[in-house]
């Protein structure tokens, strides 16, 4: 498992160099929001920011640079078509088996466990995003809210009660989806079923804010 941003390179050229139609790591490359994200992802390790403490720019500097180049050689090395992948080609690509690595969101790991989905099922390690001049990831998520026209606003309100529970949360978990509670993601139970369990703990102490638009 590559521990830093030079061991993950070094492993995209290797797998690309010494394996049949076997690629490095797949991302994200379609042209606005998801090639953004792809580049934000590398941001920070490398010490790079969107903005300054002033809110000038700062991604034309030399870290943000290096994160851009990072990116380039990632596109290189991995599969034909990353700059026409957007959330679910990038996934494709690995639950396929054709890249040896993942490095974009912990929604992944339920799906990769799913045969129906997935050809790496058994195959897949979990460790920290890697390191360039510090540990440092991107934290995102989707909210749950009613509508202010709905008709129904006391049955979804309940609704959400019931599923943000600890026990539906663990439900979810349990069914491949991704937990929204560090009580879960604590649970020793599910770490003991889900070992990335301890690596996504370890990765929330890490992140930092990019006062991204």
């Amino acid at each position: 498992m590559p521990k830093t941003y030079d061991e993950m390179l070094k492993l995209c050229r290797l797998v690309r160099e010494k394996e049949p139609n076997m690629y490095g790591l797949t991302s994200r490359g379609e042209a606005g929001h998801q090639v953004s994200a792809a580049w934000l992802f590398h941001l920070t390790p490398y010490g790079g920011e969107v903005f300054d403490d002033n809110w000038e720019p700062a991604f034309q500097k030399e870290p943000s640079l290096k994160a851009l180049r990072a990116l380039i050689e990632i596109v290189k090395t991995g599969p034909p078509g990353i700059p026409t992948f957007a959330y679910g080609s990038m996934n494709d690509a690995f639950l396929l088996g054709n890249t040896a690595m993942y490095l974009d969101n912990t929604a992944l790991p339920g799906i990769a466990r799913d045969p129906t989905r997935s050809k790496v099922v058994g195959k897949v390690g979990y460790g920290l995003h890697p390191k360039a001049v510090k540990y440092s990831t991107e934290t995102g998520g989707f909210g749950l809210a009613i509508p202010a026209n709905s008709n129904k606003k006391e049955a979804a309100f309940l609704f959400l009660q019931w599923i943000t529970t600890k026990s539906a949360d663990q439900k979810i978990a349990r069914l491949g989806g991704m937990p929204n509670r560090i009580s879960t993601l604590k649970d020793a139970g599910l770490q003991k079923e889900y070992p990335e369990f301890k690596d996504i703990l370890e990765t929330l102490s890490m992140p930092t804010p990019t006062g991204a638009p």
